[in-house]
């Protein structure tokens, strides 16, 4: 998932904001192409975790952390989203398919824009036949490296390493939205009640 997840993006972006803040760790948890892994072996700021991680330390890798990147490049597991705002982390991710849903702008975290590079496939196109010409165009154009995501990602997330208050703000909306807002648990049950309800009486004035 390293090309899917930004992981260039990420890697280029985290080197230019360590020229600002020294301090910076970059935590990433993903399988690291060989090649990437020999340029960046020996860094002791950066730390590739490509192992399944127990629960315990899981938690503590977010616990750890003060911000969630993901300028993902594809469609994106939207529960890692909800789990890293569940530990008021606020996040960082790319506008693209439902993640402005999920990811409030200015509330929750901040939205980048879509690498230009990438044929997003959307509607009919969304399920596209693995191995085809697009299919293929698609995996490719997630290897390249886009200067403008890379830019947007320098820049949004230095808004939030120099505001402390704006991180724990965004935070602190990030973990009620997964307690007691739209991402709740009890949201879900009322939308999914409501949905079966209008099918129960859908069914009843069939029958």
């Amino acid at each position: 998932e390293f090309d899917g997840k930004g992981g260039n993006e990420v890697l280029e972006a985290f080197l230019l904001l360590r020229e600002r803040y020294p301090d910076l760790e970059l935590v990433f948890r993903a399988s690291v192409p060989p090649e990437v892994k020999r340029r960046f072996q020996g860094c002791p700021d950066i730390r590739f975790i490509e192992d399944v991680l127990p629960r315990e330390r899981l938690e503590a890798e977010f616990k750890s952390a003060d911000i969630f990147l993901y300028p993902t490049k594809q469609m994106t597991p939207w529960t890692a989203f909800l789990e890293a705002m569940s530990f008021e982390l606020p996040i960082v991710t790319t506008n693209v398919y439902a993640n402005g849903e999920i990811v409030q702008d200015g509330v929750t975290g901040l939205l980048i824009k879509g690498s230009a590079q990438v044929p997003y496939y959307y509607g009919e196109k969304l399920l596209i036949p693995f191995g085809s010409a697009i299919h293929h165009q698609f995996m490719e154009s997630m290897k390249l490296v886009d200067p403008s995501v890379v830019k947007e990602l320098v820049e949004k997330t230095a808004v939030l390493i120099e505001n402390q208050e704006l991180r724990q703000r965004m935070g602190k909306a990030a973990r009620w939205e997964v307690e007691r807002g739209k991402h709740s648990l009890e949201s879900r049950n009322q939308r999914l009640k409501k949905i079966f309800d209008e099918a129960i009486g859908l069914a009843g004035l069939a029958s």
